[in-house]
């Protein structure tokens, strides 16, 4: 008897049938609570999380859970590895949590890619970054003073100007644009005495940045005690 090729729909039913075999006797009622699953078309067991409005597949919003400690997970996770390239962690699970989740997968993960063939034949690392490139020549060399910066990516630095710009000449404009660079602390050049020779008025001397000098008239303002 000839048998016929396996169809596209004949793979997919078996790997229903796996996972069930896998799920069977791994749901338990804190299982459900925590995980918040539910059962699909297909009575498989799917986790509801935070991501289902978020525009992905339905696989990655609502994930299989498979057990840790089952044969048929081992062999998902071994799949994912093969086909990030024999990548580290980080990318085998992300591209094994498109379509499944296993509670502490990340140990599973790791132990699985510490003893993988192909990776300890080849002495791959995983993640390790490129090696750092040399320093500049303005790192390393010695120049003028101030003529570079030790900040690899500082921009340069601009220096706020501000000018005071009077529309007229009149004498309330001018008071007003000297105002804006005179000081407001001043010294007292004299004091006014009142009809009962106590000090009501000082006279205070503001400085500018010219060689002139302002004069101002001010009361002199006391502090009384309060009981307390």
């Amino acid at each position: 008897k000839k048998l016929r090729k396996d169809t596209r729909k004949d793979l997919d039913d078996a790997e229903v049938l796996w996972l069930k075999e896998a799920q069977r006797g791994l749901i338990r009622e804190e299982c459900k609570f925590q995980f918040q699953l539910y059962t699909d078309g297909q009575g498989l067991w799917r986790c509801r999380g935070r991501l289902g409005n978020a525009k992905l597949s339905f696989n990655t919003r609502h994930p299989i859970l498979l057990p840790k400690s089952h044969a048929f997970t081992e062999l998902v996770v071994r799949r994912a590895h093969f086909h990030v390239l024999h990548s580290g962690v980080k990318d085998t699970l992300t591209e094994l949590r498109r379509r499944f989740w296993i509670p502490g997968g990340r140990s599973l993960v790791w132990y699985l890619i510490h003893w993988c063939v192909i990776c300890r034949r080849y002495n791959t690392s995983y993640d390790r970054p490129p090696p750092p490139p040399p320093l500049p020549t303005y790192r390393v060399q010695g120049g003028l003073a101030f003529s570079s910066v030790g900040v690899d990516y500082a921009g340069p630095m601009t220096i706020k100007h501000y000018t005071h710009t009077s529309h007229n000449i009149n004498s309330h404009t001018k008071s007003g644009a000297r105002n804006a660079y005179t000081s407001c602390e001043g010294v007292i050049e004299k004091t006014i005495m009142g009809r009962d020779q106590e000090i009501r008025g000082a006279v205070v001397r503001l400085g500018s940045g010219s060689q002139t000098s302002s004069f101002l008239r001010r009361p002199i303002q006391r502090l009384y005690p309060l009981e307390l």
